[in-house]
């Protein structure tokens, strides 16, 4: 998949390390040898990924990666197929029935600022601070609307 470098820096992306952990022989010569990827920072159930073990060199040569190999995977999406973390928030927030729903999410959040620290750097985590403003905002909205 060959794309043009300026493509690439417009779309919003997330870069996670990852490594070969084995390399899958080819069943059948009419189907491709596959490389099996550990993606750290991805959930234990969804953690390996396999893809064709094809890649092309700066030459323009076909290569395959070998096992124990350090990779980036990264993932990229057109801008108009993806919404801005405050905008989750206000709709999770929009959707609870109740203040007890409101201070859950809050409590949820709270504890995933807490364990920030697990997440890969370029990863966004709403914290406790954040919701409370967007909370208020949302209640000076409301306040707008109903005077």
């Amino acid at each position: 998949m060959d794309k043009n470098s300026n493509d690439h820096k417009e779309k919003p992306s997330t870069t996670l390390p990852g490594v070969v952990q084995r390399v899958i022989p080819s069943p059948h010569p009419s189907l491709p040898e596959k490389a099996e990827i550990e993606v750290n920072g991805a959930d234990d159930l969804y953690r390996e990924i396999r893809v064709v073990n094809t890649l092309t060199d700066e030459d323009g040569n076909k290569v395959g990666l070998k096992k124990g190999a350090e990779v980036d995977v990264t993932i990229e999406a057109d801008v108009k197929d993806t919404i801005k973390k405050e905008q989750i928030v206000r709709r999770k927030i929009e959707r609870c029935p109740t203040p007890f729903d409101v201070v859950a999410l809050l409590s949820s959040a709270a504890m995933m600022a807490r364990r920030a620290e697990t997440y890969p750097p370029d990863t966004h985590v709403i914290d406790l601070a954040e919701l409370r403003q967007i909370i208020w905002e949302m209640q000076q909205e409301s306040e707008k609307e109903a005077s």
